[in-house]
């Protein structure tokens, strides 16, 4: 929906930011349909600790991780700091071979330098969608 121009101004620009070389390989159209950002909490807060209250809702978003866990889709932690929580909620990605983490979650961009050799099992993931579903 971020990478979408008529559904988002918010956030658009970030979110194109992120997966710049990814549009530049694919296009715009091909990396919305390929990616899914599943937020551990989902409201933004300077001091708030997400740690210590669990909403009803997050459990439809852990269970969209578990889900993607169970066919083998390629997750991409762009907030390292919060790989503890996400492990503890989907005690599934312990171990998971197929969970990778950007190396600078400061500017969490998908991208060869921050993921390296990764950046290009998520190029194999998303050409493999892409011929799945066109």
């Amino acid at each position: 929906m971020f990478l979408d121009p008529e559904l988002a101004e918010y956030g658009r620009r970030w979110w194109e930011q992120k997966t710049k070389p990814l549009i530049a390989e694919f296009g715009r159209k091909v990396v919305a349909r390929s990616i899914l950002n599943v937020l551990y909490y989902p409201y933004i807060s300077q001091n708030f600790d997400p740690s210590h209250l669990r909403l009803p809702s997050q459990d439809y978003s852990f269970g969209l991780v578990r889900d993607a866990v169970n066919r083998n889709a390629l997750i991409v932690l762009m907030r390292t700091g919060q790989e503890k929580l996400w492990k503890e909620a989907v005690p599934e990605l312990n171990g998971y071979n197929h969970f990778l983490r950007v190396s600078n979650p400061q500017n969490p961009a998908i991208s060869p330098g921050n993921l390296g050799r990764d950046f290009q099992r998520v190029v194999e993931a998303i050409e493999e969608h892409r011929r799945r579903c066109g």
